[in-house]
Formats: C-alpha cells, structure tokens, sequence
C-alpha cells in the first residue's frame, strides 16, 4: 500500500493565496488542486483533500484544520453572497445616508462588494436559467416518448382484439369443419338429410349384431367336426357316441348363451 504523499501547511496556504487572486468566484478545492499541480513547483500530486483534510497537532495529538484550509473557508465566506449582502451599506442598510459619511476608501470598498454581488447574481441568474431551459427541453422531449409509447400500446392492444378474433374464428371454423364431416359421414349435410345414406350407415353398426346367430351355428359345426374326428379314433358303441355328441351340443349352447 503506497505512502501518502504529504506537503507543507505554508505551501499549501501559498497554492490558495495564489489562486484566490485569480479565481474570484468562491473556490472550489477540485479546482484549486488542478490549478496548484500545474503553477505551484512541489505540489505536482497535489490532490483536493489535502487542502480539506484536518491534520493531527503534535502537540496535542487533536486533529485540527490546517491553515490552508482556515484560509480558504475564510475567502469563500467573505464571497458568499449572502454574507456580502449583510455587511454591505447599500444592501443591508435601510438608510443610505450612512455611506455619504463614509471616506472615499470604504464607498469604493462598498461599491465594489455591491458589483460583486451584483455580477453573482447574474452568473447565478444565467445558471438557472439555462438548467431551466435545459428542463424544459427535457419535459418536451419526455413528453413526445410517452405520446409515442402511448400511441404503440393503443395500436398494440388493436393488435391484440384482432388476433383474438382471428382465434376465436379459427377453433370456430375447426369445430364446424369436424361437426360437418361427421354429419356428412352418416348422410347429413348442408341443411340436407340424406336418409339412405344415414340407414347404410346404421346398417353398417348393426352388422355385426345381426350376423350373431350364424356366427354361433358355424362355431357349433366346427366343434362337432373337431368332436367326430377324435370318436373314429376311440372305441365304443353308436349310442353312447350320439349321447355324447348331444351333452357336447347342450353343453356349447349353454357356454355360449350363458351371459
């Protein structure tokens, strides 16, 4: 961590006695320290905080303002305007008649803080009113982007209630497109029955229903074909082969009638 660099109190004092002749306005420290790094020899590293700081009394070991900084409050006291304006006869007094008894020494004295206050007032006087027109450009140009944003948000909720009809319609026409298919499917389309259509349709889903008993009489051929086949193999009379073959018959029907 580097050292910090350290300077005279007296050359310091000096940096501001300096720059306090030429700068006429109150002084700012920043200003004050750019202007001594590059006029005063032996404060190229100056900074603003070493006019600022409070150093530490050897004696005492209390931290107390330097006398550069004693000196610059003291300036920029005396060049507050207000404070001009309180000790100044031709502003603060309500008699002017007390500046007349003055020598000529202290009425050049007074003329000259009343200009100074007088130009203050008009570099602040212009100050303002360039942050006001600044403001006001600002408002304008604030005003015209919520006038445009407003203007996108109308046209985007427009957008909005279009694609929304334009969905709804979508699923409507879908719907409709499936309904009509499926009426045209079982002979019903366009406000038009057709009724022979729709009974081959019917007639198509009954099929299987009416086709159920001989579907049971083939199935019942089939087992005593398979039933005969395994007799010739086998020993026994006629009667029992027909008694058997009846109980297989009574036994078919009533598995396949049984629900």
């Amino acid at each position: 961590m580097g050292r910090t660099q350290k300077f005279s109190d007296d050359l310091l004092l000096d940096a501001v006695i300096q720059y306090a002749d030429i700068e006429k306005n109150k002084i700012k420290a920043s200003k004050l320290a750019k202007w001594a790094r590059i006029n005063i020899a032996g404060l190229e590293e100056v900074q603003d905080y070493h006019f600022t700081r409070p150093s530490k009394n050897p004696v005492t070991g209390k931290l107390e303002k330097k006398l550069c900084t004693l000196r610059l409050e003291e300036i920029n006291s005396i060049r507050d305007t207000r404070q001009l304006e309180n000790r100044n006869v031709l502003t603060s007094n309500l008699n002017v008649d007390s500046f007349f008894v003055m020598d000529d020494r202290e009425q050049r004295k007074e003329i000259m803080e009343m200009r100074e206050i007088f130009f203050q007032y008009r570099r602040d006087n212009k100050r303002l009113r360039q942050r006001e027109c600044d403001s006001r450009a600002l408002v304008s140009n604030m005003t015209e982007k919520v006038e445009a944003y407003r203007a996108s948000f109308e046209k985007l909720k427009k957008q909005v209630v279009l694609l929304e009809k334009q969905v709804t319609y979508i699923k409507r026409v879908t719907e409709e497109d499936r309904i009509r298919a499926y009426m045209d499917r079982i002979g019903i389309s366009s406000g038009d029955f057709g009724d022979q259509k729709y009974r081959d349709a019917i007639r198509e889903n009954i099929s299987d229903l009416e086709n159920i008993d001989a579907e049971i009489k083939k199935y019942q051929r089939l087992f005593n074909n398979i039933y005969d086949d395994e007799s010739d193999k086998g020993t026994g009379d006629g009667a029992s082969r027909e008694s058997s073959e009846e109980e297989s018959v009574i036994n078919i029907d009533d598995d396949l009638t049984d629900f």
